[in-house]
């Protein structure tokens, strides 16, 4: 499943993003989360991410991040989700 980001996560949108994601997640197949268009996420966008991941992780889904904007990836570099998910110009995949 590729779900398409919107162009902001914050507080307003990332409870309904995160049930949208969760809510279409099928067991055993990947789930990339494409930023293409994301410009900014704040920490609630960073709180989306992980949740994911979780649940990806608890139903055996491989999870990669992919298209992130230099904004998005400075913000996921600054919280430190680059320990657990591969930030480089290709697709970013969950480290297991």
């Amino acid at each position: 499943m590729i779900y398409e980001c919107p162009k902001k996560i914050t507080e307003v949108n990332a409870v309904k993003t995160t049930e949208n994601i969760i809510s279409h997640i099928i067991d055993n197949e990947e789930v990339i989360l494409d930023f293409q268009n994301t410009m900014y996420i704040s920490s609630a966008g960073v709180a989306v991410i992980i949740s994911v991941a979780k649940e990806c992780l608890k139903r055996k889904n491989d999870f990669s991040v992919v298209n992130t904007q230099p904004l998005v990836t400075k913000t996921l570099e600054l919280v430190g989700l680059d320990s657990i998910i591969d930030m480089n110009e290709k697709p970013k995949i969950l480290k297991k």
